[in-house]
């Protein structure tokens, strides 16, 4: 691990430096990929009483916000990074939207002047998944990602561990050009269609709901609930 790697995976990880640490009552993961100040899926989740067995590791790479402030810490692992198709950890530029945090993105907007650049660290996201028990964990039960034009490539970068998630919740695209850099909802929807997922909702005009076919019959138990 470089510099970087070192000091965003190294305190998450068991003592000998092989798995992420995952408490003992959890049964699945959930990871949540782009939390601005609210996270509003992770709380979702964690309120909801059916899914104590759960925990959730939410990314978020705006170092000076508290996403999970006033929630049970016992429930979730906050990585304060942003994920990207790159080989190795970087940091990186980020646009900070002053009104909005949560359209803060990686690329330069074009809808509104950020009120300044700040510098954040990126992982790739194969590097997090390589280090889950997967003796443990037959799968992630849900991935939901919304990071204002990088969802695709962060997609990718999970690599062949974008298999082993059984449902997606994706920002599949952003407003008609929000940013100088953002995929379009057809490339999102072939890649995923490629790697065996099936879509499942329309969620709005950018978001996407996704099941992963291999995992049809596992999903009948499995909680697939998001924020609309």
């Amino acid at each position: 691990m470089n510099k970087i790697e070192h000091y965003l995976l190294q305190p998450i990880l068991d003592q000998e430096g092989k798995f992420i640490k995952v408490p003992k009552y959890a049964k699945n993961i959930k990871i949540d990929v782009g939390l601005s100040h609210t996270a509003v899926n992770s709380i979702l989740w964690i309120n909801n009483p059916e899914l104590e067995d759960r925990h959730i590791f939410g990314f978020e790479p705006q170092p000076h916000l508290n996403p999970y402030a006033g929630v049970d810490k016992s429930r979730y692992t906050l990585v304060k990074c942003g994920l990207d198709n790159i080989e190795r950890g970087i940091q990186s530029s980020m646009y900070i939207c002053g009104e909005d945090p949560g359209r803060s993105s990686l690329y330069v907007p074009n809808t509104f002047k950020p009120i300044y650049e700040q510098i954040v660290f990126l992982l790739p996201f194969d590097m997090f998944l390589s280090k889950i028990d997967w003796h443990r964990f037959q799968y992630i039960e849900h991935l939901k990602t919304d990071t204002q034009g990088n969802d695709l490539r962060i997609l990718m970068s999970a690599k062949e561990y974008l298999q082993k998630i059984v449902f997606l919740e994706v920002e599949s695209t952003c407003y008609e050009n929000e940013y100088e850099y953002y995929p379009k909802k057809k490339e999102t929807q072939e890649y995923l269609e490629f790697m065996g997922f099936e879509l499942l909702e329309e969620t709005n005009s950018i978001d996407q709901s996704y099941i992963n076919k291999r995992y049809l019959r596992e999903s009948l138990k499995l909680d697939n609930s998001r924020v609309l």
